[in-house]
Protein backbone atom coordinates (compact mmCIF):
# COMPACT_ATOMS: atom_id res chain seq x y z
CA UNK A 1 0.00 0.00 0.00
CA UNK A 2 1.37 3.41 -1.01
CA UNK A 3 2.00 5.94 1.76
CA UNK A 4 1.35 9.68 1.43
CA UNK A 5 1.43 12.68 3.75
CA UNK A 6 -0.29 16.04 3.50
CA UNK A 7 -1.08 18.89 5.85
CA UNK A 8 -4.74 19.17 4.85
CA UNK A 9 -6.86 16.45 3.27
CA UNK A 10 -10.03 17.53 1.45
CA UNK A 11 -12.57 14.79 0.67
CA UNK A 12 -15.04 15.84 -2.01
CA UNK A 13 -14.63 18.09 -5.03
CA UNK A 14 -17.93 19.95 -5.03
CA UNK A 15 -18.39 23.65 -4.16
CA UNK A 16 -17.53 23.07 -0.48
CA UNK A 17 -14.46 20.91 -1.16
CA UNK A 18 -13.06 23.23 -3.81
CA UNK A 19 -13.60 26.32 -1.66
CA UNK A 20 -11.94 24.58 1.32
CA UNK A 21 -8.95 23.58 -0.81
CA UNK A 22 -8.51 27.13 -2.14
CA UNK A 23 -8.60 28.70 1.34
CA UNK A 24 -6.29 26.08 2.89
CA UNK A 25 -3.71 26.37 0.10
CA UNK A 26 -3.68 30.16 0.51
CA UNK A 27 -2.38 29.61 4.05
CA UNK A 28 0.74 28.01 2.57
CA UNK A 29 0.18 24.39 3.67
CA UNK A 30 0.13 21.29 1.46
CA UNK A 31 -3.36 20.29 0.33
CA UNK A 32 -4.60 17.03 -1.20
CA UNK A 33 -8.08 17.00 -2.76
CA UNK A 34 -9.72 13.61 -3.41
CA UNK A 35 -12.87 13.20 -5.49
CA UNK A 36 -14.44 10.12 -7.05
CA UNK A 37 -15.49 11.81 -10.27
CA UNK A 38 -13.60 12.59 -13.45
CA UNK A 39 -14.06 16.35 -13.07
CA UNK A 40 -14.33 18.67 -10.08
CA UNK A 41 -17.49 20.66 -9.42
CA UNK A 42 -19.89 18.21 -7.81
CA UNK A 43 -23.52 18.10 -8.89
CA UNK A 44 -23.70 21.90 -8.99
CA UNK A 45 -20.70 22.77 -11.16
CA UNK A 46 -19.33 19.65 -12.84
CA UNK A 47 -20.99 20.57 -16.15
CA UNK A 48 -18.78 23.69 -16.18
CA UNK A 49 -15.55 21.62 -16.16
CA UNK A 50 -13.15 21.19 -17.81
CA UNK A 51 -13.89 24.13 -20.10
CA UNK A 52 -14.52 26.47 -17.19
CA UNK A 53 -17.66 27.93 -18.77
CA UNK A 54 -21.33 27.10 -18.99
CA UNK A 55 -22.48 24.59 -21.59
CA UNK A 56 -25.85 26.24 -22.19
CA UNK A 57 -25.40 28.79 -25.00
CA UNK A 58 -26.95 32.15 -24.31
CA UNK A 59 -27.57 31.53 -20.64
CA UNK A 60 -25.21 32.86 -18.01
CA UNK A 61 -26.76 32.51 -14.54
CA UNK A 62 -25.44 33.75 -11.22
CA UNK A 63 -24.71 30.22 -10.03
CA UNK A 64 -22.76 29.48 -13.22
CA UNK A 65 -20.69 32.62 -12.82
CA UNK A 66 -20.00 31.63 -9.22
CA UNK A 67 -18.95 28.14 -10.34
CA UNK A 68 -16.71 29.40 -13.12
CA UNK A 69 -14.96 31.73 -10.67
CA UNK A 70 -14.38 28.92 -8.15
CA UNK A 71 -13.07 26.53 -10.81
CA UNK A 72 -10.71 29.27 -11.96
CA UNK A 73 -9.39 29.72 -8.41
CA UNK A 74 -8.66 26.04 -7.94
CA UNK A 75 -6.84 25.74 -11.27
CA UNK A 76 -4.17 28.23 -10.24
CA UNK A 77 -3.87 27.13 -6.60
CA UNK A 78 -1.04 24.73 -5.56
CA UNK A 79 -3.37 21.79 -4.82
CA UNK A 80 -2.69 18.09 -5.41
CA UNK A 81 -5.71 16.33 -6.90
CA UNK A 82 -6.68 12.66 -6.94
CA UNK A 83 -9.67 12.35 -9.24
CA UNK A 84 -11.62 9.13 -9.84
CA UNK A 85 -10.42 8.06 -6.40
CA UNK A 86 -12.50 7.06 -3.39
CA UNK A 87 -11.88 7.33 0.35
CA UNK A 88 -12.86 4.02 1.95
CA UNK A 89 -12.05 4.66 5.61
CA UNK A 90 -11.33 7.69 7.76
CA UNK A 91 -9.80 8.07 11.20
CA UNK A 92 -8.22 11.00 13.02
CA UNK A 93 -4.94 11.63 11.19
CA UNK A 94 -5.35 8.88 8.60
CA UNK A 95 -7.45 7.91 5.59
CA UNK A 96 -7.46 4.89 3.27
CA UNK A 97 -8.21 5.66 -0.37
CA UNK A 98 -8.61 3.63 -3.53
CA UNK A 99 -6.78 5.45 -6.31
CA UNK A 100 -7.64 5.11 -9.96
CA UNK A 101 -5.39 2.51 -11.61
CA UNK A 102 -2.95 2.30 -8.68
CA UNK A 103 -4.88 0.54 -5.88
CA UNK A 104 -5.04 1.40 -2.19
CA UNK A 105 -3.13 4.23 -0.56
CA UNK A 106 -2.77 5.41 3.04
CA UNK A 107 -2.88 9.18 3.51
CA UNK A 108 -1.71 10.75 6.76
CA UNK A 109 -2.86 14.29 7.49
CA UNK A 110 -2.91 16.94 10.20
CA UNK A 111 -6.41 18.20 9.48
CA UNK A 112 -9.19 17.03 7.18
CA UNK A 113 -12.27 18.66 5.65
CA UNK A 114 -15.05 16.22 4.75
CA UNK A 115 -17.17 17.71 1.97
CA UNK A 116 -18.91 14.60 0.64
CA UNK A 117 -22.16 16.39 -0.20
CA UNK A 118 -25.52 14.64 -0.36
CA UNK A 119 -27.46 12.36 -2.67
CA UNK A 120 -31.01 12.11 -3.95
CA UNK A 121 -33.43 10.62 -1.46
CA UNK A 122 -36.10 8.88 -3.54
CA UNK A 123 -39.53 8.31 -2.07
CA UNK A 124 -40.78 4.72 -2.59
CA UNK A 125 -43.97 5.31 -4.53
CA UNK A 126 -45.22 2.28 -6.50
CA UNK A 127 -43.21 2.07 -9.71
CA UNK A 128 -40.29 4.26 -8.60
CA UNK A 129 -37.88 1.53 -9.79
CA UNK A 130 -39.31 1.66 -13.33
CA UNK A 131 -36.67 2.48 -15.98
CA UNK A 132 -36.77 6.19 -16.77
CA UNK A 133 -37.68 7.20 -13.21
CA UNK A 134 -34.78 8.99 -11.55
CA UNK A 135 -33.84 11.69 -9.11
CA UNK A 136 -33.99 15.25 -10.34
CA UNK A 137 -30.20 15.54 -9.98
CA UNK A 138 -29.67 12.36 -11.98
CA UNK A 139 -31.98 13.56 -14.72
CA UNK A 140 -30.10 16.85 -14.86
CA UNK A 141 -26.80 14.98 -15.22
CA UNK A 142 -28.30 12.76 -17.94
CA UNK A 143 -29.44 15.72 -20.01
CA UNK A 144 -26.06 17.41 -19.57
CA UNK A 145 -24.24 14.30 -20.78
CA UNK A 146 -26.57 13.91 -23.75
CA UNK A 147 -26.14 17.65 -24.54
CA UNK A 148 -29.71 17.63 -25.85
CA UNK A 149 -33.05 16.32 -24.69
CA UNK A 150 -34.90 17.09 -27.90
CA UNK A 151 -37.88 14.78 -28.39
CA UNK A 152 -38.08 13.69 -24.74
CA UNK A 153 -41.21 14.23 -22.64
CA UNK A 154 -40.88 14.53 -18.87
CA UNK A 155 -42.37 15.73 -15.62
CA UNK A 156 -40.62 16.90 -12.46
CA UNK A 157 -42.16 16.19 -9.07
CA UNK A 158 -40.94 16.77 -5.54
CA UNK A 159 -40.41 19.74 -3.28
CA UNK A 160 -38.11 22.71 -2.91
CA UNK A 161 -36.85 25.58 -5.09
CA UNK A 162 -34.26 23.34 -6.77
CA UNK A 163 -37.10 21.77 -8.77
CA UNK A 164 -37.44 25.08 -10.61
CA UNK A 165 -33.71 25.14 -11.35
CA UNK A 166 -33.77 21.58 -12.69
CA UNK A 167 -36.91 22.29 -14.71
CA UNK A 168 -35.40 25.34 -16.38
CA UNK A 169 -32.20 23.43 -17.11
CA UNK A 170 -33.78 20.45 -18.86
CA UNK A 171 -36.24 22.74 -20.64
CA UNK A 172 -33.33 24.70 -22.11
CA UNK A 173 -31.84 21.38 -23.24
CA UNK A 174 -34.91 20.76 -25.41
CA UNK A 175 -36.94 18.43 -23.18
CA UNK A 176 -40.71 18.87 -23.44
CA UNK A 177 -41.82 19.37 -19.84
CA UNK A 178 -45.41 18.47 -18.96
CA UNK A 179 -45.29 20.28 -15.65
CA UNK A 180 -43.63 20.73 -12.28
CA UNK A 181 -45.54 19.10 -9.41
CA UNK A 182 -44.66 20.61 -6.04
CA UNK A 183 -45.89 18.70 -2.99
CA UNK A 184 -45.91 21.76 -0.73
CA UNK A 185 -49.12 23.85 -0.67
CA UNK A 186 -49.16 27.06 -2.65
CA UNK A 187 -47.56 29.88 -0.61
CA UNK A 188 -50.10 32.33 0.74
CA UNK A 189 -50.13 35.65 2.57
CA UNK A 190 -48.71 33.94 5.67
CA UNK A 191 -45.50 33.27 3.72
CA UNK A 192 -45.07 36.84 2.40
CA UNK A 193 -42.86 38.05 5.24
CA UNK A 194 -40.76 34.89 5.06
CA UNK A 195 -40.30 35.10 1.28
CA UNK A 196 -39.19 38.71 1.46
CA UNK A 197 -36.22 37.69 3.59
CA UNK A 198 -34.74 35.44 0.89
CA UNK A 199 -33.21 38.21 -1.30
CA UNK A 200 -31.33 39.58 1.71
CA UNK A 201 -29.73 36.17 2.30
CA UNK A 202 -28.78 35.43 -1.33
CA UNK A 203 -29.69 38.18 -3.76
CA UNK A 204 -28.13 36.49 -6.79
CA UNK A 205 -29.82 33.15 -6.05
CA UNK A 206 -33.21 34.78 -5.51
CA UNK A 207 -32.95 36.68 -8.79
CA UNK A 208 -32.00 33.47 -10.58
CA UNK A 209 -35.01 31.65 -9.12
CA UNK A 210 -37.32 34.45 -10.23
CA UNK A 211 -35.74 34.37 -13.69
CA UNK A 212 -36.25 30.61 -13.98
CA UNK A 213 -39.90 30.90 -12.89
CA UNK A 214 -40.46 33.54 -15.55
CA UNK A 215 -38.75 31.34 -18.13
CA UNK A 216 -41.03 28.39 -17.28
CA UNK A 217 -44.08 30.62 -17.56
CA UNK A 218 -43.04 31.95 -20.95
CA UNK A 219 -42.58 28.38 -22.20
CA UNK A 220 -46.01 27.39 -20.94
CA UNK A 221 -44.84 25.10 -18.11
CA UNK A 222 -47.08 25.25 -15.06
CA UNK A 223 -46.01 24.72 -11.46
CA UNK A 224 -48.73 22.66 -9.77
CA UNK A 225 -48.71 23.20 -5.99
CA UNK A 226 -49.95 20.65 -3.49
CA UNK A 227 -49.44 17.69 -5.85
CA UNK A 228 -47.50 14.46 -5.31
CA UNK A 229 -46.69 11.40 -7.42
CA UNK A 230 -49.02 8.51 -6.61
CA UNK A 231 -47.83 5.75 -8.95
CA UNK A 232 -45.61 5.18 -12.00
CA UNK A 233 -46.03 2.45 -14.62
CA UNK A 234 -45.39 1.36 -18.21
CA UNK A 235 -47.81 0.90 -21.10
CA UNK A 236 -47.67 0.47 -24.87
CA UNK A 237 -47.56 4.25 -25.12
CA UNK A 238 -44.57 4.59 -22.81
CA UNK A 239 -44.34 5.51 -19.14
CA UNK A 240 -47.30 6.92 -17.31
CA UNK A 241 -47.57 8.60 -13.94
CA UNK A 242 -50.51 9.35 -11.66
CA UNK A 243 -50.29 12.52 -9.62
CA UNK A 244 -52.73 13.49 -6.91
CA UNK A 245 -53.41 16.41 -4.64
CA UNK A 246 -52.17 16.42 -1.08
CA UNK A 247 -55.22 16.65 1.17
CA UNK A 248 -55.33 19.71 3.43
CA UNK A 249 -57.42 20.61 6.46
CA UNK A 250 -59.66 22.76 4.29
CA UNK A 251 -60.06 20.11 1.59
CA UNK A 252 -60.24 16.40 2.32
CA UNK A 253 -60.84 15.56 -1.34
CA UNK A 254 -57.91 14.00 -3.20
CA UNK A 255 -57.91 14.78 -6.92
CA UNK A 256 -55.77 12.60 -9.18
CA UNK A 257 -54.82 12.74 -12.85
CA UNK A 258 -52.79 10.52 -15.18
CA UNK A 259 -50.10 11.67 -17.61
CA UNK A 260 -49.10 9.30 -20.44
CA UNK A 261 -46.33 8.93 -23.02
CA UNK A 262 -43.47 10.06 -20.80
CA UNK A 263 -39.77 9.36 -21.30
CA UNK A 264 -38.56 10.71 -17.96
CA UNK A 265 -40.13 10.96 -14.53
CA UNK A 266 -37.88 13.11 -12.33
CA UNK A 267 -38.42 12.90 -8.57
CA UNK A 268 -36.81 15.39 -6.21
CA UNK A 269 -38.12 14.70 -2.72
CA UNK A 270 -35.15 15.98 -0.76
CA UNK A 271 -31.50 15.05 -0.21
CA UNK A 272 -29.75 12.79 2.28
CA UNK A 273 -26.44 14.15 3.68
CA UNK A 274 -23.53 11.79 2.99
CA UNK A 275 -22.19 11.16 6.50
CA UNK A 276 -20.70 7.67 6.02
CA UNK A 277 -17.07 8.77 6.35
CA UNK A 278 -17.83 11.05 9.26
CA UNK A 279 -19.44 8.20 11.16
CA UNK A 280 -16.46 5.95 10.39
CA UNK A 281 -14.16 8.61 11.84
CA UNK A 282 -16.09 8.60 15.11
CA UNK A 283 -17.62 12.04 14.55
CA UNK A 284 -21.13 12.54 15.88
CA UNK A 285 -24.13 13.11 13.61
CA UNK A 286 -27.30 14.93 14.60
CA UNK A 287 -30.98 15.11 13.71
CA UNK A 288 -31.67 18.84 13.40
CA UNK A 289 -35.37 18.01 13.13
CA UNK A 290 -37.21 14.76 13.78
CA UNK A 291 -38.40 14.68 10.16
CA UNK A 292 -34.93 15.36 8.68
CA UNK A 293 -31.99 13.08 7.89
CA UNK A 294 -28.80 12.98 9.99
CA UNK A 295 -26.05 15.50 9.25
CA UNK A 296 -22.67 16.23 10.83
CA UNK A 297 -22.63 17.71 14.32
CA UNK A 298 -20.23 20.67 14.28
CA UNK A 299 -19.22 23.91 15.99
CA UNK A 300 -19.04 27.49 14.76
CA UNK A 301 -15.98 26.86 12.56
CA UNK A 302 -17.50 23.59 11.27
CA UNK A 303 -15.23 21.45 13.45
CA UNK A 304 -16.76 18.04 14.20
CA UNK A 305 -16.51 16.17 17.49
CA UNK A 306 -13.20 14.75 16.19
CA UNK A 307 -10.92 17.82 16.66
CA UNK A 308 -8.82 17.34 13.50
CA UNK A 309 -11.82 16.75 11.21
CA UNK A 310 -14.14 19.43 9.81
CA UNK A 311 -17.40 19.03 7.87
CA UNK A 312 -18.55 21.43 5.15
CA UNK A 313 -21.24 21.57 2.52
CA UNK A 314 -24.33 19.41 2.31
CA UNK A 315 -22.95 16.71 4.62
CA UNK A 316 -23.05 19.35 7.38
CA UNK A 317 -26.31 21.00 6.32
CA UNK A 318 -28.29 21.09 3.06
CA UNK A 319 -27.93 24.69 1.93
CA UNK A 320 -27.19 24.53 -1.79
CA UNK A 321 -24.07 25.70 -3.62
CA UNK A 322 -24.07 29.17 -2.04
CA UNK A 323 -24.04 27.82 1.52
CA UNK A 324 -21.69 24.96 0.62
CA UNK A 325 -19.04 27.33 -0.73
CA UNK A 326 -19.33 29.61 2.32
CA UNK A 327 -18.95 26.68 4.70
CA UNK A 328 -16.09 25.22 2.68
CA UNK A 329 -14.10 28.45 2.81
CA UNK A 330 -14.56 28.74 6.57
CA UNK A 331 -13.62 25.09 7.23
CA UNK A 332 -10.67 25.22 4.82
CA UNK A 333 -9.28 28.41 6.33
CA UNK A 334 -9.49 27.07 9.88
CA UNK A 335 -8.14 23.63 8.95
CA UNK A 336 -5.24 25.17 7.02
CA UNK A 337 -4.30 27.49 9.86
CA UNK A 338 -4.29 24.64 12.37
CA UNK A 339 -2.37 22.30 10.06
CA UNK A 340 0.28 24.98 9.54
CA UNK A 341 0.31 25.73 13.27
CA UNK A 342 -0.28 29.38 12.46
CA UNK A 343 -0.91 31.70 15.38
CA UNK A 344 -4.24 33.48 14.84
CA UNK A 345 -3.60 37.00 13.59
CA UNK A 346 -5.97 39.93 13.38
CA UNK A 347 -6.41 39.45 9.62
CA UNK A 348 -7.05 35.71 10.02
CA UNK A 349 -9.68 36.24 12.72
CA UNK A 350 -11.26 39.03 10.66
CA UNK A 351 -11.45 36.74 7.61
CA UNK A 352 -13.10 34.03 9.69
CA UNK A 353 -15.70 36.50 10.93
CA UNK A 354 -16.52 37.55 7.36
CA UNK A 355 -16.93 33.91 6.31
CA UNK A 356 -19.10 33.15 9.34
CA UNK A 357 -21.37 36.07 8.42
CA UNK A 358 -21.70 34.73 4.87
CA UNK A 359 -22.48 31.28 6.24
CA UNK A 360 -25.10 32.71 8.60
CA UNK A 361 -26.81 34.29 5.57
CA UNK A 362 -26.97 30.84 3.98
CA UNK A 363 -28.45 29.43 7.19
CA UNK A 364 -31.12 32.12 7.18
CA UNK A 365 -31.93 31.31 3.56
CA UNK A 366 -32.25 27.62 4.42
CA UNK A 367 -34.68 28.39 7.23
CA UNK A 368 -36.71 30.58 4.89
CA UNK A 369 -36.97 27.75 2.36
CA UNK A 370 -37.99 25.28 5.08
CA UNK A 371 -40.79 27.55 6.29
CA UNK A 372 -42.21 27.85 2.76
CA UNK A 373 -41.76 24.28 1.55
CA UNK A 374 -41.56 22.22 4.72
CA UNK A 375 -40.70 18.53 4.54
CA UNK A 376 -42.57 16.15 2.20
CA UNK A 377 -44.78 13.65 3.97
CA UNK A 378 -47.22 10.99 2.84
CA UNK A 379 -50.25 9.61 4.67
CA UNK A 380 -49.58 6.04 5.73
CA UNK A 381 -52.51 4.88 3.62
CA UNK A 382 -50.71 6.14 0.50
CA UNK A 383 -47.75 3.78 1.10
CA UNK A 384 -48.62 0.39 -0.36
CA UNK A 385 -47.13 -2.61 1.44
CA UNK A 386 -45.95 -4.24 -1.81
CA UNK A 387 -43.90 -1.21 -2.84
CA UNK A 388 -40.17 -1.93 -3.18
CA UNK A 389 -38.11 0.16 -0.81
CA UNK A 390 -34.72 -1.47 -1.48
CA UNK A 391 -34.23 -1.98 -5.19
CA UNK A 392 -30.82 -3.67 -4.81
CA UNK A 393 -32.18 -6.52 -2.64
CA UNK A 394 -35.80 -6.47 -3.81
CA UNK A 395 -37.24 -5.75 -0.34
CA UNK A 396 -40.81 -4.50 0.07
CA UNK A 397 -42.09 -2.03 2.61
CA UNK A 398 -44.21 -4.77 4.21
CA UNK A 399 -41.11 -6.91 4.87
CA UNK A 400 -39.45 -4.05 6.72
CA UNK A 401 -42.57 -3.25 8.71
CA UNK A 402 -43.02 -6.88 9.77
CA UNK A 403 -39.40 -7.14 10.85
CA UNK A 404 -39.71 -3.98 12.93
CA UNK A 405 -42.87 -5.29 14.62
CA UNK A 406 -41.70 -8.88 15.21
CA UNK A 407 -38.04 -8.40 16.11
CA UNK A 408 -36.95 -4.89 16.89
CA UNK A 409 -37.46 -1.34 15.70
CA UNK A 410 -33.78 -0.37 15.74
CA UNK A 411 -32.10 -0.02 12.37
CA UNK A 412 -29.32 -2.54 13.00
CA UNK A 413 -31.77 -5.38 13.61
CA UNK A 414 -34.06 -4.38 10.75
CA UNK A 415 -31.10 -4.40 8.38
CA UNK A 416 -29.84 -7.76 9.63
CA UNK A 417 -33.24 -9.47 9.32
CA UNK A 418 -34.22 -8.06 5.93
CA UNK A 419 -30.88 -7.16 4.25
CA UNK A 420 -32.20 -3.59 3.84
CA UNK A 421 -29.32 -1.42 2.69
CA UNK A 422 -26.90 -4.31 2.13
CA UNK A 423 -26.96 -4.12 -1.67
CA UNK A 424 -24.74 -2.36 -4.15
CA UNK A 425 -25.76 1.17 -3.08
CA UNK A 426 -25.16 0.23 0.59
CA UNK A 427 -28.37 1.86 1.69
CA UNK A 428 -27.89 5.27 0.10
CA UNK A 429 -31.11 4.99 -1.90
CA UNK A 430 -33.29 3.37 0.73
CA UNK A 431 -32.04 3.21 4.32
CA UNK A 432 -32.70 6.73 5.62
CA UNK A 433 -36.08 7.16 3.95
CA UNK A 434 -37.36 3.68 4.82
CA UNK A 435 -36.35 3.86 8.47
CA UNK A 436 -38.10 7.21 8.75
CA UNK A 437 -41.29 5.71 7.29
CA UNK A 438 -41.16 2.71 9.64
CA UNK A 439 -40.48 4.92 12.65
CA UNK A 440 -43.64 6.90 11.98
CA UNK A 441 -44.25 9.33 14.82
CA UNK A 442 -41.81 7.58 17.18
CA UNK A 443 -39.01 10.17 17.18
CA UNK A 444 -36.76 8.02 19.40
CA UNK A 445 -36.29 5.51 16.58
CA UNK A 446 -34.62 8.01 14.24
CA UNK A 447 -31.36 7.86 16.13
CA UNK A 448 -31.06 4.08 16.00
CA UNK A 449 -28.70 4.02 13.04
CA UNK A 450 -26.74 0.97 11.77
CA UNK A 451 -23.12 0.72 12.83
CA UNK A 452 -20.73 2.30 10.32
CA UNK A 453 -18.14 -0.11 8.93
CA UNK A 454 -15.52 0.28 6.19
CA UNK A 455 -15.35 0.37 3.27
CA UNK A 456 -17.51 3.45 2.88
CA UNK A 457 -17.80 2.74 -0.85
CA UNK A 458 -17.59 -0.47 -2.92
CA UNK A 459 -13.99 -1.39 -3.70
CA UNK A 460 -12.35 -3.94 -6.01
CA UNK A 461 -11.44 -7.01 -3.93
CA UNK A 462 -8.10 -7.34 -5.74
CA UNK A 463 -7.05 -3.95 -4.33
CA UNK A 464 -7.70 -5.11 -0.78
CA UNK A 465 -6.07 -8.52 -1.22
CA UNK A 466 -2.96 -6.99 -2.77
CA UNK A 467 -2.58 -4.34 -0.06
CA UNK A 468 -0.08 -5.17 2.75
Amino acid sequence: MEQFETDVLIIGGGPAGMAAAVEASAIGVSVLLIDDRENLGGQAYRHLAPRGRQDTPGHDSASQRRGISLLGEIRVAPISQWLQSTVLDLRAGEAIASRARTGLARVRFRTCVVATGAYDSPYPVPGWTTPGVMGAGGASALVRNLHSGAGMRAIIAGTGPMLITFAAEILRAGVHLEGVFESAPRPGPRHANTALKAPFADRAGSLELASNLLFLRRRGVRVHWGMRVQEVGNSDQGRWVTVCSTATKSSKTVVSTRIDRLDLVCLGYGLTPSVDLLRLSGADVQWLRPDAFPSAAHGSNLRTTVPSIFAAGDCASIMGAFGAEAGGRLAGLTAGAEAGRITPTRSLVSHQKVLRRTLSRAVRLKRTVERIYGVPSWPQAALRDDTLVCRCEGISLNSVRQSAEEWSSDAETVRAMTRLGMGWCQGRNCLARTLRIVAGSDEARYEWWPTARPPARPVVIADIVGAP
